[in-house]
């Protein structure tokens, strides 16, 4: 709301590196042209996707032996007899199965449900939200259930066998995997996305239209850090209800660091997120130019 009747520069968005690009028609008389997927940005999102998986996996995998012990412990004191015993028997052997069964049931599910749920509802997973990537549909609509769920379901072709899935994404036009030419989707990638995944506190045009109004002078690293710390429950997280001494204190400490935060139009709110981006970027830049000295060195 706060950036409404604000911004009076048009930001272009700059072509970071070649990509191919083609035209995906979506009504006749109307076409969006969309840039192919480099395919080692969508290996890394998949490596970022299972990371993610994995954890899940790591707490169902915890909670599963902790129910299992519960029920086999309970068994050995209703029968008094030695797990070895239990196991062997019918009723021992039964549950087990029955524990095995549900337990791949609850894997295949997280995994396959992951990737279901945020291509259906958002589009991207997060390693490929992360990495400026986006599954569209080529039937001129929104993708559909059925889509994600056949995407899902060719993945464990294109990614189990490898070869079919790498060897389509090379010599399609549109570099598609198995899973998106029977689904009918495509793959694409948005430098704009993946640069607006580098700002947290406010979007990338809001910020970039305070640094053409103020251009203001990077704070030290120990600055970054102080605000930061109040910066980060209050915003972030949202863990931290703000008293309006607070706001006051924080929003004249912003104001001695960055000249012209004062005289623009938008509320409080607006120029503590700003000068929160403006010492997020510089603590980052920071950190990336000290560890690229000590790599060459």
């Amino acid at each position: 709301m706060y950036i409404e009747n604000l911004i009076d520069i048009s930001w272009e968005t700059e072509q970071l590196q070649a990509r191919e690009t083609y035209q995906l028609r979506v009504y006749d008389g109307m076409s969006l042209q969309l840039s192919s997927s480099p395919l080692w940005k969508r290996v890394l999102a998949f490596a970022v996707d299972i990371a993610i998986i994995q954890l899940v996996l790591g707490v169902v995998v915890m909670g599963s032996l902790v129910v299992f012990g519960l029920t086999f412990g309970s068994l050995f004191i209703i029968f008094q007899t030695g797990m070895k015993e239990i196991l062997a028997s019918k009723p021992g052997i039964i549950l087990l199965v029955l524990f095995a069964l549900v337990f791949l049931l609850i894997m295949f599910s997280i995994f396959d449900g992951f990737f279901i749920y945020f291509e259906w509802k958002k589009g991207a997973t997060p390693g490929k939200r992360l990495l400026g990537l986006k599954v569209i549909s080529l039937g001129s609509g929104r993708l559909t259930l059925g889509q994600c769920a056949l995407r899902d379901i060719m993945r464990w072709v294109d990614v189990g066998l490898l070869l079919p899935g790498l060897i389509s994404i090379i010599l399609t036009e549109k570099k598609q995997r198995l899973g998106d030419l029977l689904a009918g989707t495509v793959v694409s990638h948005s430098v704009q996305e993946e640069e607006e995944q580098k700002y947290f506190y406010v979007t990338q045009d809001f910020y970039q239209w305070f640094m053409a109004k103020c251009s203001p002078t990077a704070p030290t690293v120990t600055e970054c850090e102080n605000f930061l710390k109040f910066a980060y429950p209050a915003f972030a997280l949202q863990t931290r209800t703000l008293s309006s001494m607070e706001i006051k204190k924080w929003e004249e400490y912003a104001n001695t660091h960055v000249s012209g935060l004062k005289e623009l139009a938008i509320d409080q709110d607006a120029k503590l997120r700003l000068f929160a981006e403006l010492c997020f970027q510089t603590k980052n830049a920071t950190t990336n130019n000290y560890s690229a000295i000590r790599r060459s060195k």
